[in-house]
């Protein structure tokens, strides 16, 4: 198995204090099957603030001659438990390296226990744009998360990771972290489960009770990838290997389905369009707010960036057509200055034109910049359509607006017969 968080280094933050305590921890975990340790030390928490980051690495290759010295046959590899902070994007910039798992694109966030702040959202789409893939450590440990499942639900849209912790699976941090932890694995929402390991005495670095209590309520697949597989392409810094699709909280509350009949989905799509496109805050009588609209553009796996594409948005009524610049290796793109209104997108790649078969509105933000993100799908020729106004001649495929952040998908929205979970599709970032 392999631990991808372990407070292993000895006098750095609140885990081991000397290293006798680390190779006792060492010890420990290779009689518990653990094979290979991240050491991640706090970063950024104010109680327990590391102010010189280069120390890290020294620490860690002293606990690994001292493994090898005394015959522990662990592997410790490099990480960080980075907390939120203000100027967090700035401190990648300055100290990747330090701050991810093994030199890779990975890192842990961690929120504070008593709340989430305003904005995370906003945060992990800057993080992803500077090529980060945030993993959330232990959010059953914390309250707002605790009572709000459908928040973590939508980072994990995003295209964030979830760790939990092996303690809190055995009632180690109290009783409702442990009913929260079993909710969010119900719900199929964590992707990664490790120590925490602090100490052989207080948090132990030991997962294997945590497996065996996870697997009578999850498929032996999904067990055995939370402590090997998914850590191991961690490590290696490649995709997940076992995604599970996550249970939307807020579909699952529904009671029931009012069913239609297949004629009104059309004129109720018309009758959509008409409000829209008359509602007063969107009228042009007067000047509208203009903001950037950011995204990124994928395959219709909706994980591999498309290089090269240039994202068109078509205003309604009026016709006006603005256009990004050619997105980049991770399949950005952006447009600068745009109103905010009602758009139809295309987009043009190397391989033809897509163009969507929704709406996009887009709305007034407080920084000035709305989040989409496109999944590219090819569709044959007989499945083409054109129930809105082509932006680009020709289109092989349709451009899907998978998620967004500022950036709403608005009104031609088909009525299915049969209920279905709504909600956009799963996304993940491309990898080398």
């Amino acid at each position: 198995m392999i631990d991808l968080h372990c407070h292993i280094l000895p006098g750095l933050d609140d885990g081991a204090k000397t290293m006798d305590h680390a190779l006792e921890m060492g010890r420990f975990a290779w009689d518990d099957g653990i094979e290979k340790i991240v050491a991640t030390p706090h970063l950024f928490r104010e109680d327990l603030s590391q102010t010189d980051i280069t120390a890290i690495q020294q620490k860690r290759e002293e606990l690994g001659r001292a493994f090898h010295e005394n015959d522990i046959p662990v592997e410790l590899l490099a990480g960080a438990e980075v907390h939120i902070s203000h100027d967090l994007i700035d401190e990648i910039r300055k100290n990747r390296q330090h701050l991810v798992i093994n030199e890779g694109s990975y890192m842990f966030v961690e929120f504070p226990q008593d709340h989430v702040f305003f904005g995370a959202k906003d945060l992990f789409f800057d993080l992803m744009s500077e090529g980060i893939t945030p993993i959330i450590a232990h959010p059953e440990r914390n309250s707002v998360f605790m009572q709000n499942l459908a928040l973590l639900y939508e980072l994990v849209q995003m295209g964030a990771f979830v760790q939990s912790n092996s303690g809190s699976f055995l009632g180690r941090y109290g009783r409702q972290a442990e009913e929260c932890v079993f909710s969010f694995l119900r719900n199929r929402l964590i992707h990664f489960v490790a120590s925490d390991g602090h100490g052989v005495r207080s948090i132990p670095p030991k997962l294997s009770d945590a497996v065996r209590a996870i697997r009578p309520v999850i498929e032996e697949e999904y067990a055995h990838a939370l402590v090997h597989e998914n850590p191991e392409a961690v490590l290696n810094d490649q995709r997940l290997p076992f995604v599970p699709d996550p249970v939307d909280p807020k579909a699952k509350k529904k009671s029931f389905v009012l069913k239609r009949p297949k004629f009104f989905k059309h004129f109720f799509c018309f009758v959509c369009l008409l409000l829209l496109l008359n509602f007063p805050c969107l009228s042009q009588q007067a000047p509208l707010p203009r903001l950037d609209l950011k995204g990124f553009v994928f395959q219709s796996d909706g994980t591999s960036p498309v290089e090269q594409a240039t994202m068109f948005a078509k205003r309604l009524p009026d016709g006006e057509v603005l256009m990004s610049v050619p997105s980049d290796r991770m399949g950005m793109f952006e447009i600068k200055d745009i109103e905010m209104g009602i758009y139809v997108l295309g987009v043009r790649t190397l391989r033809g034109n897509f163009n969507a078969q929704k709406v996009l509105g887009i709305r007034e933000e407080p920084d000035g910049i709305a989040h989409i993100y496109v999944a590219l799908s090819p569709v044959s020729e007989s499945e083409r359509r054109g129930t809105l106004p082509a932006v680009l001649p020709d289109p092989i495929g349709q451009a899907i607006v998978i998620a967004g952040n500022a950036a709403v998908v608005m009104g031609i929205s088909e009525i299915d017969d049969e209920p279905r979970e709504a909600g956009p599709f799963r996304i993940r970032r491309g990898r080398k």
